[in-house]
């Protein structure tokens, strides 16, 4: 009996209007809530490149005003570059004239030598043996930010 209820129910009329509705209301729902959700997470993404690239162009010129290149022993400029490697958790990295790493954040690769190239906007190179990387552009050489958005030929 309860079989032949359940069997008549799902032929009936008002049964093929609410599977309509529920269509008609929860799929483009859907589909609106992954536009939102793919346009809000691209922006935050390019927010986030945005705030990276000031605050290297910030440190930079700090780099550049204190003459970091000459006295290294400034405590203040080294505790901002941790504190900005923790902060977006990532890695700083830099380099003298002569391709020698001065201070690395990880403090992994100090006073090793560095090759690097760029290609299509970006940095890759190779850090003392190990593969072949990309180096993101914050990394900040001779106190000057290699972040630029200019194509290189």
């Amino acid at each position: 009996m309860l079989k032949m209820n359940v069997r008549k129910f799902l032929r009936s009329l008002n049964f093929r209007i609410m599977v309509f509705l529920i269509l008609i209301g929860i799929i483009p729902a859907l589909l609106v809530a992954g536009g939102f959700l793919a346009a809000y997470d691209r922006l935050s993404i390019t927010q986030l490149g945005n705030d990276v690239r000031n605050q290297c162009q910030i440190l930079a010129t700090q780099l550049s005003s204190a003459s970091y290149f000459e006295n290294m022993d400034n405590q203040t400029l080294e505790g901002e570059m941790t504190q900005l490697a923790t902060l977006y958790d990532g890695r700083i990295i830099i380099i003298d004239q002569d391709l020698k790493i001065v201070e690395d954040t990880y403090e992994l690769e100090d006073g090793r030598p560095v090759l690097f190239w760029r290609r299509n906007g970006r940095i890759h190179g190779n850090i003392h043996g190990h593969d072949e990387r990309d180096i993101p552009e914050s990394i900040i050489a001779n106190g000057e930010p290699c972040c630029t958005d200019e194509e290189d030929d």
